[in-house]
């Protein structure tokens, strides 16, 4: 590949050639050139606390957060885990102590502790500090897992660069989540020293699933039994209506499928999963808590679902999400994974942002599957764009899994956080298979029914002015 593109010049000729190098000075003799190595921390499964922010300016996202929550609590979180509660605003409140998750009445009592006002300042350190507290009635803390959740900027000690060394020196893991274009831009950063994940919710998005998607996407793999998420999509229907979309169960997965709906009234709602001659049906209460879901008995069946949801007494607007997880710890799966590692990006009108998303089942790659990136950025903006695998424009080689696109500057409509999420679908993808062949032969390619599949992703873009 290499030599076709840079015409049989060596690797040495071509950086000689290159702008960067001739415009660099021979450099300090002295300077240490060790290359510095970030390594993502590993987490201990089942060990989570959960950090809300509930000062006064969460009021309008507070109801939407629990809801979010109690779907992460209800149905993602694995069994056997441990799982604590703390809210914060001038200072930092445990609301459930660590609980170990070993039934349906254990998730419930965890869901009815979240918190549902919002009033006071914000003191990030205060939440984080009353976190690590909790954490240490544990026998061993290092892997364990804080997931923050806020919209504004700290404003009342203790601060966060006063309470993190304990927690890095602990090897506690932060994950955290920015609501709106106001949330501290010291997040990234906390999650980056710390190993974690940020991610980004615009709260101006209309019809937008990236806060449920946000929520759940650091807990998919947080234990042995990883959780596939097949799809997320916003459901929105007056009473009477019916709201329909489906989905596809492929032979590597189909073990403890569900599907669920998160939104804030729940009875009279019907939700329904249909396959072949099998119907599965869940009916909304008063008393269910912010989530209903069918989860689908044993192995799920290949083939083709429909979903249904509709309303006696109600409008809906909710998240619908539907999840699964392999047939058995060995089996290879469609992965779809985000490949873009700089979690900021400067533009300027000579350079253009690649995104790369890898589309692999096991170790081989996915050809012809429709790949879209969904953005959305902080004053509620949200386009589309394709991303290809034809070795055109940012992509460098046919046909190898790794799915390219640029994000042209006219996309980015503001500066600030962005959220990104990549759909992987299609039924006439293909998945490139080596057998044993004669030298010189190519690979040969199976058909593969694909499946949807979603996988979010969080960034910072700072876009400066074209002329």
């Amino acid at each position: 590949m290499h030599n076709d593109r840079c015409s049989e010049q060596s690797s040495w000729d071509i950086i000689r050639q290159h702008k960067d190098y001739k415009a660099t000075s021979p450099g300090n003799p002295l300077v240490n050139t060790r290359p510095e190595i970030i390594l993502q921390q590993t987490q201990i499964s089942g060990r989570f606390c959960l950090l809300i922010d509930v000062s006064g300016s969460m009021k309008n996202f507070i109801d939407d957060a629990k809801d979010a929550l109690t779907t992460v609590i209800k149905t993602i979180l694995p069994n056997e885990s441990y799982v604590g509660i703390v809210s914060f605003s001038d200072n930092g409140h445990l609301r459930k102590r660590m609980t170990k998750i070993t039934s349906e009445s254990d998730r419930n009592s965890l869901a009815d502790s979240l918190p549902v006002i919002a009033v006071g300042g914000t003191s990030i350190g205060a939440g984080l500090e009353t976190c690590y507290q909790e954490l240490l009635t544990l026998n061993n803390v290092t892997g364990s897992v804080i997931y923050l959740a806020t919209d504004g900027k700290e404003n009342k000690s203790p601060y966060t660069e006063e309470v993190l060394p304990k927690l890095t020196k602990k090897g506690i893991v932060i994950h955290t989540l920015a609501i709106g274009s106001s949330a501290d831009k010291k997040l990234n950063n906390i999650s980056k020293i710390t190993g974690g994940s940020s991610y980004f919710y615009s709260s101006e998005t209309v019809d937008s699933t990236s806060l449920v998607d946000a929520l759940i996407e650091p807990f998919t793999e947080s234990s042995k039994d990883r959780i596939i998420r097949i799809k997320t999509v916003h459901a929105v229907i007056s009473t009477h209506q019916v709201f329909e979309t489906n989905f596809v169960i492929d032979d590597t997965i189909g073990r403890d499928t569900i599907v669920q709906l998160t939104t804030h009234v729940l009875r009279d709602v019907n939700l329904t999963i249909k396959h072949s001659e099998m119907t599965f049906t869940k009916i909304g209460t008063a008393g269910d808590n912010s989530v209903i879901y069918v989860k689908i008995p044993g192995i799920a069946q290949i083939g083709n679902y429909d979903v249904f949801l509709s309303s006696t007494t109600n409008d809906i607007s909710g998240t619908l999400s539907i999840f699964s997880k392999p047939v058995s710890s060995k089996q290879a799966v469609l992965q779809v994974n985000v490949l873009n590692t700089e979690p900021e990006i400067q533009y300027s009108a000579g350079l253009l942002f690649p995104l790369y998303a890898a589309v692999y089942k096991g170790l081989l790659p996915v050809t012809n599957a429709t790949v879209m990136a969904v953005i959305e950025n902080e004053i509620g903006d949200r386009f589309n764009t394709i991303l290809k695998d034809n070795a055109i424009g940012a992509d460098v080689s046919l046909n190898d899994g790794i799915y390219s696109c640029y994000i042209l500057p006219n996309e980015l409509s503001a500066n600030g956080r962005l959220s990104i999420k990549v759909i992987a679908e299609g039924y006439s993808a293909k998945v490139v298979v080596e057998v044993t062949r004669s030298p010189g032969t190519k690979f040969t390619v199976k058909q593969y029914q694909q499946r949807r599949q979603h996988i979010y992703y969080n960034m910072v873009c700072s876009r400066r002015r074209f002329r």
